[in-house]
């Protein structure tokens, strides 16, 4: 889908993450932090409500150390410190002494996100083929690629790459060095039937929608955040829905440094804020919307390679109650 709504997603925050020791030294050349950060923070104790603190402790026991591809055990994922704190470098390539035609190296510098995950938009992807009696040949497949890591509750690292024209490959991993025991974090979204989120959400899922999920998020002392992801026209669409919120809560899950803001009217009256980011190689919509009344915030995203004529508000209000 998408840049991973990630569940694997909230307002920007400023984290307090020290520097961890990496579990294996790469040969590669070390990238510059992520030109993309979160165009505002806000402090630890400010964590919108239903997102997990992700603190200093669990990016050291979590993500730093050396991942094997369950698929390709020959290739390894690297997570180590930046200087910069909050972030990691992320180094996937060929395993030291492995024996192969070509090897894959994607490198990419990180950010840490208030709900756990790591997300980068600086991704390098490059294949070296080897051959006999020839020099190494190097083919650059992309330079701007973005993706996010999770860790989960099994203590499998989930990577979600994404090149250049926003196709997605998923990766499993497993720890080669086990500092923690092998656990990880929870999952904190579970997945609902559509008779199970109705009590949860009070929107309707556009006519024509397909591959249609159910999630909520629960924390103690706070209202239940409620998901639904979907495709429709071929777009995928991520609306979210939390009763007794603030007005000013962020609970999209969006990291951008938006491009412009207008004022709109959603079902009917109701005033909202519409946002887009227009990047290189992809574009990205945000409408939120409060209702006074019962204190419920309401987001609906999208992210394309372009949304030209695209028209967000317009879905929003397909998705109006019934």
């Amino acid at each position: 889908m998408k840049k991973l709504f990630c569940g694997i997603l909230a307002a920007a925050m400023t984290l307090s993450l020290a520097a961890c020791s990496s579990q294996g030294e790469s040969d590669v050349p070390e990238t510059e932090p992520a030109t993309q950060a979160p165009a505002e923070t806000q402090a630890a104790d400010e964590t919108p409500a239903g997102w997990a603190e992700f603190t200093q402790e669990v990016a050291e026991e979590y993500y730093c150390g050396t991942w094997v591809d369950q698929a390709d055990p020959n290739m390894i994922m690297r997570i180590g410190p930046t200087e910069e704190e909050g972030y990691f470098d992320v180094f996937y390539t060929l395993r030291d002494g492995a024996e192969v035609p070509s090897a894959v190296l994607v490198s990419a510098t990180a950010e840490a996100l208030p709900d756990g995950a790591l997300y980068y938009e600086n991704g390098f992807r490059s294949i070296t083929t080897f051959t006999e009696d020839e020099p190494p040949v190097e083919e650059v497949q992309y330079t701007d690629g973005s993706g996010t890591l999770f860790v989960w509750g099994d203590g499998t690292l989930a990577w979600s790459e994404h090149d250049s024209d926003m196709n997605v490959t998923e990766y499993v991993f497993v720890r080669e060095d086990e500092p923690n025991g092998g656990t990880g974090m929870q999952n904190p979204w579970t997945e609902l039937t559509a008779e199970e989120a109705a009590q949860y959400i009070n929107f309707a899922v556009p006519e024509g929608a397909e591959n249609v999920v159910y999630r909520l998020m629960e924390a103690e002392g706070q209202e239940p955040l409620a998901e639904v992801q979907f495709d429709l026209d071929g777009l995928s669409f991520n609306m979210r829905e939390q009763r007794g919120a603030a007005a000013t809560d962020d609970i999209s899950g969006m990291y951008y440094d938006w491009t412009a803001q207008d004022g709109v009217n959603v079902w009917g009256s109701i005033p909202g804020s519409a946002y887009r980011y227009i990047g290189e190689d992809e574009t990205a919509d945000l409408l939120t919307w409060y209702i006074e009344e019962i204190g419920t915030s309401y987001a609906l995203s999208t992210v394309a390679p372009s949304l030209d004529g695209f028209d967000i508000v317009a879905v929003a209000n397909m998705m109006a109650p019934q």
